[in-house]
């Protein structure tokens, strides 16, 4: 299938009106999809680019998480040290009817006594602890944000790589710097129009198939698909 100009706004390269169960597919799975392209026009193999892309996504999704789990932990440390400066401030003892189970079970002294924040930090100096927490928070954001950016690189190296390829054929249109562009701004649109570029389309996409199409066997018979 040869590519007609289009730019993000055209219906020719998202296809949406003709194909919307393959912009579908390239909107909501779009690593599935570029991983059979790169086996389809074997620049790669399917499962070896979904894993790679993934590990570095779920790497980024852990580290940002405990981002906020120290962000979350550190907002509710402020109570313990307002209770450092002043003791009593969150102190219930000798409320009617006594103490809470939860309380008196408690293995900190201060909440046996009826301090609900009680002082946790060491020589009652909570700067240490939250500038630990600073520098914590910090090294997990520049983690995630470096897996983030190399998960981002290598889908946008793929999709320039099955690009070249289609551009060897004769089929598809752009350059080096129209793909990168393409595939970081309006990759769901780009990558559909890429699949069927390649040959494939809704009807015969198959989400389980390395090469991506239904009934094709082996990826050197999906490239002869692939219009020359």
């Amino acid at each position: 299938m040869q590519e007609t100009p289009g730019c993000c706004v055209c219906t020719d390269l998202c296809g949406y009106d003709r194909d919307p169960g393959l912009c579908l597919v390239s909107t909501f799975s779009p690593f599935i999809l570029l991983s059979q392209l790169v086996e389809r026009l074997q620049k790669g193999t399917c499962l070896g680019t979904f894993v790679g892309i993934v590990s570095l996504e779920v790497l980024a999704a852990v580290f940002f998480y405990e981002v906020e789990e120290a962000q979350v932990e550190a907002w509710a440390r402020v109570f313990n040290m307002i209770t450092c400066a002043s003791p009593t401030w969150s102190s219930v003892a000798g409320i009617k009817g006594g103490l809470p189970q939860w309380m008196t079970n408690s293995g900190n002294n201060d909440v046996k006594d009826g301090t609900v924040f009680p002082c946790v930090f060491p020589n009652n100096e909570p700067k240490n602890y939250f500038d630990y927490v600073s520098t914590y928070s910090l090294i997990m954001f520049i983690l995630a944000a470096i897996c983030q950016l190399a998960a981002i690189v290598v889908f946008v190296y793929k999709v320039v790589q099955v690009r070249a390829a289609l551009r060897e054929r004769e089929v598809a249109r752009g350059n080096c710097c129209t793909d990168v562009i393409l595939s970081i701004f309006c990759w769901p649109c780009f990558l559909s129009q890429t699949a069927r570029t390649a040959g494939v389309v809704g009807k015969t996409y198959s989400f389980t198939a390395v090469d991506a199409e239904i009934g094709i066997a082996h990826p050197t018979e999906a490239v002869k698909l692939v219009p020359k």
